[in-house]
């Protein structure tokens, strides 16, 4: 599949998401089931919120896997029910690392994120960061100078 550069691409800081650490700092993964909702604001005003639904398996159900249940609700629609798995590693000096498996290809990561009503990781997406796009900004300009990129950076 071929991508787009860059500058064309969303960013991941353009993207609604969830992290495994906000579900561990906020106590989704120390009880057996807990929900609750995250609200996205722009200058004060809710653009959008994601219900979460935690569920941990118990003693008899060791076998379950722990899941996640994502729904997003904008102008006060229930647009689409997901389900990602989680899954944990241990750490080397103990405890345990909280991983999603990715909806679309299955992989272990660490943030999911919301780009119109589909989940999924950042490679699913095809996202970018901003900082990505911000590092070649100048490049066509340096072109348009006759001076390669690589060698204007070390002008400066």
């Amino acid at each position: 599949m071929r991508r787009w550069p860059s500058r064309f691409r969303l960013t991941v800081e353009e993207c609604k998401s969830v992290s495994t650490k906000f579900l561990k700092d906020h106590g989704y993964l120390n009880s057996r089931v807990r929900s609750g909702e995250l609200c996205y604001t722009i200058r004060g005003r809710v653009i959008g919120r994601i219900g979460i639904r935690v569920e941990m398996p118990g003693e008899e159900e060791q076998n379950m896997p722990p899941t996640m249940y994502l729904w997003y609700r904008a102008d006060g629609k229930n647009e689409k029910l997901h389900r990602s798995g989680l899954v944990s590693t241990p750490c080397f000096f103990g405890g345990r690392r909280w991983w999603f498996v990715c909806p679309e290809c299955h992989r272990r990561i660490g943030i999911l994120y919301l780009v119109g009503t589909d989940l999924g990781c950042r490679l699913c997406h095809d996202l970018t960061y901003r900082s990505c796009r911000e590092s070649h900004m100048y490049d066509a300009l340096w072109k348009k100078l006759g001076i390669d990129p690589k060698d204007a950076k070390g002008i400066f």
